[in-house]
């Protein structure tokens, strides 16, 4: 079994039995959910994607969670290994959070399998689904709890074999109609990104299957990040070791680089990969031998933010 290590939208050759797995990237998501009281309105934009059977104002009102995942470029001829969907919960200041308060809040994930716009779709115009292969949500125990892992594989077969016919999954409440009980998740539209909703999928092609541009999903294997600087320079034109540099740079795609003189003092500031300072202070004048402190702030290729610092001293 071979796994690839991949940058977001590189284009792979897929061979027999390479296994792969992706985690979904947010801009590939959509998300709305609709509602049977204000049964003509779009809310395309909502940071909840829930499944609610309640009453507002007094007016009975069930509330459908839609969300499509964009699986486009995974070969129809793929044989789908594990597809798992995380939702997670909050407090939300719309919707509240989870509740049994009449009964149970069991639900379940349907196909849909008509197209859906998110800045258009309403009750009235909501997707048709297929119950085939449906995945029951059990009833939450605490009204703030993720859902993390919840096994759609068989949905998941059915949208790369069906894709004409697969547009995401729709989230209900079982009991519709028995109203005051509900599921509460964050969409993609959340203000908290660390609550977006995730499919990983791990899957195999045959060897016949042409070359696909996974433009959606991203690596879940980590890069390796390694960042070695010098501790010292020596600034004096002879073209050796003139500049403070990277020794190694590994993984990393971005660098905000920060010099402080002993009494900290700034003298230095740069956002080039590869620093390149000189010895010089931002007006151009060379600094005076001695020790200087930097720090580095540097976003890795699996999207961290670190931070790293220490001593170069300046010889000339």
């Amino acid at each position: 079994m071979r796994v690839f290590l991949l940058f977001f939208g590189f284009s792979i050759s897929l061979q027999a039995q390479d296994t792969i797995t992706y985690k979904s990237h947010p801009s590939c998501i959509k998300d709305a959910y609709i509602e049977s009281r204000l049964h003509g309105n779009n809310f395309g934009n909502h940071i909840d994607f829930p499944a609610i059977a309640w009453t507002n104002g007094g007016v009975p009102t069930d509330a459908r969670g839609l969300i499509h995942f964009d699986i486009s470029n995974i070969p129809t001829e793929a044989e789908i290994l594990n597809a798992r969907l995380s939702l997670f919960s909050y407090n939300s200041p719309a919707n509240g959070s989870h509740s049994t308060l009449s009964g149970s809040n069991e639900s379940i994930l349907k196909r849909i399998t008509s197209n859906w716009v998110e800045s258009q779709v309403t009750w009235d115009n909501q997707p048709s689904t297929s119950s085939q292969n449906s995945v029951i949500l059990p009833a939450s125990s605490n009204s703030i709890q993720n859902y993390p892992n919840i096994n759609v594989t068989e949905m998941v077969q059915d949208m790369v074999d069906n894709p004409t016919s697969s547009y995401g999954f729709q989230l209900s409440v079982i009991a519709e109609q028995q109203y005051f009980r509900r599921l509460v998740f964050a969409s993609t539209d959340n203000p908290d990104s660390t609550l977006f909703p995730t499919l990983e999928i791990e899957f195999v092609v045959p060897i016949e299957a042409p070359n696909e541009v996974i433009n959606c999903f991203t690596p879940m294997e980590f890069f390796d990040v390694t960042l070695e600087l010098p501790n010292v320079i020596t600034p004096n034109g002879d073209n050796t070791n003139d500049l403070f540099v990277p020794l190694f740079m590994e993984g990393i795609s971005s660098v905000s680089t920060t010099i402080l003189n002993r009494w900290g003092n700034k003298v230095f500031s740069s956002d080039k990969l590869l620093i390149e300072w000189n010895g010089k202070s931002q007006s151009g004048q060379d600094v005076t031998d001695g020790i200087y402190f930097w720090v580095i702030d540097y976003k890795d290729l699996n999207g961290a933010e670190n931070t790293k610092s220490g001593f170069v001293t300046v010889l000339r």
